[in-house]
């Protein structure tokens, strides 16, 4: 009578107690010292890494026969290539030190893996059969673990399990750790707030003084309810709290920046603006120059301007830092935008374009331009940048 495949979780644990090397880290398990060989016919340890799937903190069965393989071609004792398994070259990064260089794939029959216990095992005979032949005797199954499974030091309440799927982790890791100022918690700032939380940034520091009212839910993030909107919460309070059910390290300020403010905004890694426009917004621009802060400041106007009555819009992402300083224009936001219209549409273009110019400039995103300035108009559709 066959066994019931295991629980996600207890494959885990019966990879272990079977003596594998098992890692776990965000998203993915790793598989250390599984013997492979080599072109040379040499047997070298290497590492096998699949990618984890999650509902919430509840670890799936897989759902893909795929497998990654960090390491040299794998052979067969005689130094041939085993071209049926190999799937091709491969270079996703599934977590520090974990880099793949090929994918294997070997469907079962009824075409998926009953669970991860039975995938790995597969894979591992597949590979080491061919070391044995050559070292009777050497096996994967070592009873060493390299560590085990290390604190969480992601800022997420689950894991994220997509970065090691797309096999960009080392790109994620650029952003682990920062912290970060968002000035300004209005219609463009908690679109900045509501994509900077998907980040692993350590720390997100909100700063707004003002109270959430209903011309706010229409020029915000999601569906803010009534009940919600009765209570006249702080702004920067309603929009930590959305954000401390997906992460930690959300912070709210509930008070207004001014250019006193700085020094202690010198001590984030990146600021973000986003607040009305007007004599204090250039001051509190001169003072984070003053105090060499990186920052990026957002802006927008909307005005009436064709024949029939229809919105011209604009939105500006100015990137500023000691090393190429961006003008920012202070108006006086006297244009329809100023009279709260709802244009939330705007709003989170306007944030999304300040979002991709910060990773553009921690080397998540290429940027073969290094501009300062961008800006988008709704009239042609298209994107300045200089």
């Amino acid at each position: 009578m066959p066994k019931p495949p295991f629980a996600p979780e207890d494959a885990i644990a019966q990879l272990r107690r079977d003596g594998y090397n098992i890692e776990l880290i965000e998203g993915a398990v790793l598989v250390h010292d599984v013997p492979a060989v080599d072109e040379t016919r040499t047997v070298r340890r290497i590492t096998l890494g699949d990618p984890l799937q999650y509902a919430g903190d509840q670890l799936q069965p897989p759902t893909d026969h795929t497998l990654y393989f960090c390491g040299d071609h794998p052979c067969d004792d005689q130094g041939n290539q085993l071209t049926r398994i190999v799937a091709g070259p491969d270079s996703s990064v599934l977590g520090p030190g974990a880099i793949a260089q090929f994918r294997l794939s070997s469907k079962p029959p009824s075409g998926q893996y009953e669970d991860l216990h039975a995938k790995i095992t597969h894979y591992i005979e597949l590979i080491e059969r061919w070391a044995q032949a050559i070292e009777p005797g050497i096996t994967a199954r070592t009873f060493h673990q390299v560590g085990g499974d290390p604190p969480n030091a992601s800022p997420f309440r689950y894991a994220d399990s997509a970065t090691p799927h797309a096999g960009i982790a080392d790109l994620g890791a650029k952003l682990r750790g920062q912290r970060l100022a968002v000035i300004g918690a209005g219609g463009t700032g908690s679109f900045v707030l509501d994509l900077l939380i998907k980040t692993a940034v350590a720390e997100i520091h909100l700063y707004d003084g003002d109270v959430l009212l209903s011309h706010n839910a229409f020029r915000a993030p999601g569906a803010i309810s009534l009940e919600a909107l009765r209570a006249r919460p702080s702004k920067a309070t309603y929009w930590a709290n959305q954000a401390g059910a997906m992460r930690t390290g959300v912070i709210a300020h509930d008070q207004y920046v001014t250019a006193d403010d700085a020094p202690e905004l010198a001590q984030f890694d990146f600021v973000f603006l986003a607040v009305d426009d007007g004599p204090a917004r250039g001051q509190l621009v001169a003072a984070l120059e003053a105090q060499a802060v990186s920052f990026i400041d957002v802006g927008m106007g909307v005005d009436r301007a064709g024949r029939d009555g229809q919105l011209l819009g604009a939105i500006r992402v100015s990137v500023s830092t000691p090393q190429a300083r961006a003008h920012v224009p202070t108006g006086t936001g006297r244009d329809i935008y100023g009279s709260n219209i709802q244009v939330a549409e705007l709003n989170a273009l306007n944030a999304a374009l300040a979002v991709i110019a910060w990773k553009r400039l921690n080397g998540f995103y290429l940027d073969a331009v290094h501009g300062t300035t961008s800006i988008y108009s709704t009239d042609d559709n298209t994107i300045a940048e200089g």
